[in-house]
């Protein structure tokens, strides 16, 4: 699976007329974040066609910085059955390197 410069969630949330800062706000570690900046992201969420972006964009970055294999069906399953087609595709994508993708997932870094 080849990835590009901007994963399909910031192409989602561009196309959902959201600014670049929020956009790395949405897959930046809350604690990493300012008060304005949880404040904003709180915002965005209010919003129920961005929140299940959004949350789908965490939740597959989590499961990623927490290195939990176990959690990348679950990831796969949500994201195929989201209502936004870049979701549908990344997962597809996904599912065609699963082996690879669960592999890495359980690496130790």
């Amino acid at each position: 699976m080849v990835f590009s410069n901007n994963p399909p969630f910031f192409s989602l949330i561009h196309h959902l007329g959201c600014t670049f800062l929020s956009k790395v706000q949405v897959l930046r570690h809350p604690q990493n974040c300012d008060d304005q900046q949880l404040k904003q992201l709180e915002q965005l969420k209010r919003q129920p066609h961005l929140a299940i972006a959004i949350t789908l964009a965490q939740d597959f970055i989590d499961m990623v910085r927490q290195r939990l294999p176990q959690q990348l069906d679950t990831c796969i399953k949500s994201a195929q059955k989201s209502d936004y087609s870049t979701f549908r595709s990344f997962a597809n994508g996904i599912q065609d390197d699963y082996n690879a993708i669960k592999a890495a997932l359980s690496l130790d870094i």
